[in-house]
């Protein structure tokens, strides 16, 4: 059928069902990033069922940051990553060696 460009398309969203490699993908950045991942969280983890929530909450792990601020964000719904929780930068200070915060 040939659009007039009278007609409202809908775009062809494309449906993924959540797989355990999802999972695991955010999973693996939380260790990168944050070291050992409480088992709550894995638990948690691997109850969401909706690709979307995973799909934001590796957004979430990528930018948050702590741990904490990951958490806080894991607990609830929406989209919601911004101000100074979500800056990955915000604690390089600390993490810096002293010859480096220097210059």
């Amino acid at each position: 059928m040939k659009d007039n460009g009278n007609s409202t398309t809908q775009p062809n969203i494309v449906s993924h069902s959540i797989t355990d490699e999802d999972r695991g993908d955010l999973t693996a950045l939380l260790t990168m990033r944050f070291g050992q991942v409480p088992q709550k969280v894995l638990a948690e983890i691997r109850n969401l069922g909706d690709f979307s929530q995973v799909d934001r909450l590796i957004i979430v792990a990528a930018n948050a940051a702590t741990f904490d601020d990951f958490v806080r964000e894991l607990h609830r719904p929406g989209f919601r990553i911004v101000g100074q929780d979500f800056d990955p930068l915000a604690n390089v200070n600390e993490i810096l060696p002293e010859e480096s915060k220097e210059k």
